[in-house]
């Protein structure tokens, strides 16, 4: 049939004219022709096959492992599934992060609402970037077998499928990866009679019919796990790898695509969560990288994802860029925008100079992270932050060379030096917006300098305020290193940091060091300072109270008055630092029983610290209860309840619940309870302050051992022998470990145990008792007696 011959009726046979050439054989190389014969016939034909049209044309097989995310897929149908005609001219959205999730999530939705529930009649589907865009929605029409689809050229292919979409119902039209929104708005039928359902990097598709798009960020922690589990083919686990694995989960960040090449390293090398998790922890991407995403259809790995972004922001937005890469050495979560305000002169020429106003004009910044989260790179929080994914992070770090690294490195640290103000109270709010950030710092990286040694300095002792124990050491030991590197062995912050780190040890109760400190300090500041300065009286107020906490008494008191008459002289009557000294030497006097001395003291302090700092403060707090305790000394109960109480209050406002202050209110109101034989409301006060004990200062502190002891004297009372012998026990075990034999702790949790020995053997139960060596030879000494 030539090219122009008509389309032939399908009810009728066809007549064709045949035209044919006879051709006979000759030699090589030689064509003859014989003649044309013609003749007409009839045939009888049958009709072009048609095309059945596609009713499901998602190009992506169902992830069998694919995971979690319940209740998205439920918000999206409770949205798409709604009826009327604004529910119809309104498009529901996916976006976030490339690797999250978005084209697997709207897959599975696809096959759950097509297959599983038959909710749509049709499902099609349109690869949305730029390059693909118009011909992949003009393909619809051959999907559709709409008329003439094959011979019709592209753009009378889009009308036709854009008056389907009118004229049609029960469709979902699904377009993935919009990069561009205004180039798929022509796509977009004004009229629809389905729904359609967007994904993409881009927050804002306003223009695409979409209010507000629902935001899909990592996986949970538990969609995670139960992902590695599945991908890897993981059946049963134990303890140790359960571990590995929840640490490994939490390593990527959740991230879905990050997941998927971690699973398929695993399962192809056949090796455990734990060997990949310590592999990682030593070669981070490039392990990643060994193994691509193998389901789930991800385009690019972790390592590629979000290159095109990368690159459209360092175009569009050089400093955009650049706080993209200040951003990856920070922690990922709640980065508050005072360091971008705060530190900007430290940021480099390009981002400084973005920020030069932001001081002035409050939507320079919101409109520079616009530039980042436009693409998802960052999530925009509430309270003025913002966060990046910690893979984003991981790839930005690992595409910077190694001087650059550093450069960023320490336009971070300087910058968040910048920002993080005097840790004192009225501070703590602003601190701990930032004290994650310090934390995240890798140490063995960053250039020494003075910016360094205050931040760290500063920051540790924020924590030792809190009661974060955990990480206080570090920081004040790497803050001491840094500045004898660069001041050298005599110098006022070297004494500092000696200082703060003896301050430490002494609340640890690792006393010996703490002395040691001291003392250096001690002789360092006079040398430097002279004998009459405010620092060697802080000095000798911090020794005699490391001395006093030791009973010894002697020692403590002649340091205490020379270190008030030194302030007295050099800072005024009315000042903190007085009545920090006024509060520690009243405690010394009511641990010697001089009570009439102790409280005139007390009372000073107290108003002293009202006058000066408010009425809500914490070294209001601390006078409050020392004045109790005092008070449940002299068995004024009544009036010791009323402070603890206040100070119960005060402390849980402004510290929290996990607060070492928090924890010797409750032990101490649960003294005064026991006392009173109010043993029912005593009992859960002293569990309490001795959880939050260990939590913050360990097992082995002997704040720890004074709350065994304490509790222990509560069984004792209430005959809960067995019970009180183990608590005492491990109190003794504590103390010795860490105090003189002649410490008053000891000698008070001795006698406290001998008189419980005492009760036993007067109730004859002494059968109840362990068989242990200190317990059976106290026995013995007092059945002797």
């Amino acid at each position: 049939m030539s090219e122009h011959s008509p389309t032939p009726d399908e009810s009728q046979p066809v007549s064709w004219r045949i035209e044919q050439t006879v051709v006979k054989g000759s030699s090589a190389g030689e064509n003859l022709t014989i003649g044309n014969v013609n003749q007409t016939t009839h045939v009888y034909l049958p009709p072009p096959p048609k095309t059945e049209p596609k009713h499901f044309t998602v190009p992506y097989s169902r992830n069998t492992y694919f995971t979690g995310r319940e209740a998205i897929l439920t918000q999206l149908h409770e949205t798409l599934g709604k009826s009327g005609t604004a529910a119809l001219s309104q498009a529901k959205a996916i976006s976030g992060l490339g690797g999250v999730g978005k084209t697997q999530t709207a897959v599975e939705y696809a096959h759950r609402y097509f297959y599983d529930q038959s909710f749509y009649d049709w499902v099609l589907w349109v690869n949305a970037s730029n390059l693909t865009l118009a011909s992949s929605f003009g393909s619809i029409a051959t999907d559709l077998a709409l008329p003439n689809h094959q011979e019709n050229k592209l753009d009378e292919n889009v009308a036709a499928v854009l008056h389907w979409l009118a004229t049609t119902d029960r469709w979902l039209l699904i377009f993935d990866n919009v990069d561009a929104p205004k180039a798929v708005k022509p796509f977009r039928p004004n009229h629809p009679q389905g729904r359609i359902l967007i994904t993409s990097r881009i927050q804002r598709l306003e223009s695409l019919g979409v209010w507000r798009a629902i935001e899909l960020t990592e996986m949970t922690a538990a969609e995670a796990h139960e992902f590695l589990l599945k991908r890897t083919q993981t059946e049963a686990i134990d303890p140790t790898e359960q571990a590995a694995l929840e640490a490994l989960a939490e390593t990527l960040g959740y991230l879905p695509l990050a997941l998927e090449q971690a699973a398929a390293y695993i399962l192809a090398k056949k090796v455990s969560f734990a060997t990949y998790l310590r592999s990682y922890q030593k070669r981070r991407l490039q392990l990643l990288e060994k193994e691509k995403p193998q389901v789930g259809d991800y385009p690019e790995s972790v390592a590629t994802t979000w290159t095109i972004n990368f690159e459209v922001v360092q175009t569009s937005s050089p400093a955009a860029a650049d706080l993209l890469r200040m951003s990856a050495f920070l922690a990922p979560d709640n980065i508050p925008w005072e360091i971008l305000l705060l530190g900007k002169d430290h940021l480099g020429e390009l981002l400084s100079a973005a920020l030069a106003e932001a001081a002035e004009d409050e939507l320079v910044i919101p409109e520079l992270l616009e530039e980042l989260s436009r693409y998802s790179l960052i999530r925009l929080e509430d309270d003025y932050c913002y966060s990046i994914h910690r893979m984003v992070q991981e790839v930005l770090r690992n595409d910077l060379p190694p001087e650059q690294q550093q450069q960023w490195i320490d336009r971070t640290v300087k910058a968040l030096n910048a920002t993080f103000p005097e840790p004192k109270f009225e501070n703590w709010q602003k601190c701990d917006r930032l004290i994650e950030h310090v934390l995240i710092l890798d140490l063995k990286q960053i250039p020494q300098s003075y910016a360094l040694s205050r931040l760290l300095n500063d920051a540790a002792c924020y924590l030792d305020d809190q009661g974060r124990y955990e990480v206080v050491e570090t920081l004040y030991l790497h803050a001491l290193q840094v500045s004898r590197i660069l001041f050298g062995e005599k110098h006022r912050n070297v004494a500092n940091n000696l200082n703060n780190l003896g301050s430490l040890y002494r609340v640890q109760g690792r006393y010996a060091e703490a002395e040691k400190l001291f003392l250096q300090t001690l002789q360092m500041r006079k040398a430097l300072l002279g004998e009459n300065h405010p620092d060697v009286a802080n000095s000798l107020n911090g020794l005699a109270y490391l001395y006093s906490l030791q009973g010894r008494y002697e020692k403590a008191e002649p340091l205490y008055l020379q270190a008030l008459q030194m302030r007295k002289t050099l800072l005024g009557e009315n000042h903190p630092d007085m009545a920090n000294i006024l509060d520690n030497l009243a405690m010394l006097y009511g641990d010697q029983g001089r009570y009439r001395e102790a409280e005139p003291l007390y009372l000073q302090a107290l108003q002293m610290r009202k006058t000066l700092l408010g009425e809500n403060h914490p070294d209001v707090a601390i006078s409050l209860n020392n004045l109790a305790t005092l008070y449940n000394f002299q068995n004024r109960y009544s009036e010791a309840e009323l402070l603890y109480l206040q100070c119960l209050q005060m402390n849980g406002a402004l510290s929290g619940t996990n607060h070492p202050d928090v924890a010797t209110n409750l032990n101490n109101l649960a003294v005064l309870y026991n006392l009173q034989g109010r043993y029912d409301e005593a009992e859960p006060l002293y569990l309490q302050a001795l959880q939050v004990t260990r939590i913050l200062l360990g097992d082995n502190h002997p704040d720890t051992a004074t709350s065994l002891n304490n509790l222990a004297g509560l069984y004792c009372f209430q005959c809960r022998f067995d019970e009180a012998e183990s608590l005492y026990l491990q109190a003794l075990s504590i103390l010795f470990g860490n105090l003189n034999e002649d410490h008053p702790s000891i000698q008070t949790v001795w006698e406290s145990f001998g008189f419980f020995l005492q009760r036993v053997i007067e109730a004859g139960q002494t059968y109840k008792l362990s068989d242990h060596p200190l317990t059976q030879a106290m026995l013995q000494q007092l059945e002797k007696q």
